[in-house]
């Protein structure tokens, strides 16, 4: 088990299992009855498992245009590909993913240098435990009983030297069968 006391009002305590943390925000509230200021002092208490279990994707439709897209993007992050494209070599990554490419303001810094304080970011799949995307198990529902090899191509969405790189993974996933209402289906 590792303690951290800080002068700024946090406590963690970190086991095999859970990450604890206890922080203390301190202010001023000022009481109209009595005209004056009173210190408060709020604790919050936060725990976390740090093992993160397996998490499975099922989506309706896996056999679209969404759903292809989403497990070839899965599928080339988790290869690390690099594919050729109009504009140059393209390499697979997470731009746009809030658990992969976002940070938070955790705190400052003190600058010794400029005597200033300056912001500093973490990424937040640094800061909770989470399921990395490369490790999802990703199945689902379509209409169509094609595998995402043939989805893939039938949508035209994925660069086709992205798909050929990933043909026998996609030719491995076939959608489970779906219930058809055409009353739901778009007319694309």
């Amino acid at each position: 088990m590792q303690t951290l006391n800080n002068a700024g009002g946090l406590t963690k305590e970190q086991t095999n299992t859970h990450i604890n943390i206890e922080y203390s925000n301190r202010y001023a509230l000022y009481d109209e009855a009595e005209q004056q200021q009173k210190p408060v002092v709020v604790t919050k208490k936060i725990s976390t498992e740090t093992t993160v279990p397996r998490l499975g994707v099922m989506l309706v439709g896996l056999g679209g245009n969404n759903g292809s897209t989403f497990t070839a993007g899965a599928l080339a992050n988790k290869r690390q590909l690099e594919w050729e494209t109009k504009q140059g070599t393209h390499k697979a990554n997470f731009y746009g993913s809030f658990t992969q490419s976002a940070t938070c303001h955790v705190g400052f810094r003190h600058d010794k240098q400029t005597n200033k304080l300056k912001d500093v970011f973490k990424p937040i799949n640094e800061l909770l435990p989470m399921v990395n995307p490369v490790e999802f198990d990703i199945c689902g529902w379509d209409i169509s009983s094609a595998n995402l090899y043939e989805a893939a191509k039938r949508a035209h969405v994925l660069e086709p030297t992205l798909i050929e790189q990933l043909k026998d993974d996609l030719k491995a996933i076939r959608p489970m069968k779906a219930v058809l209402n055409p009353d739901f289906i778009a007319s694309n």
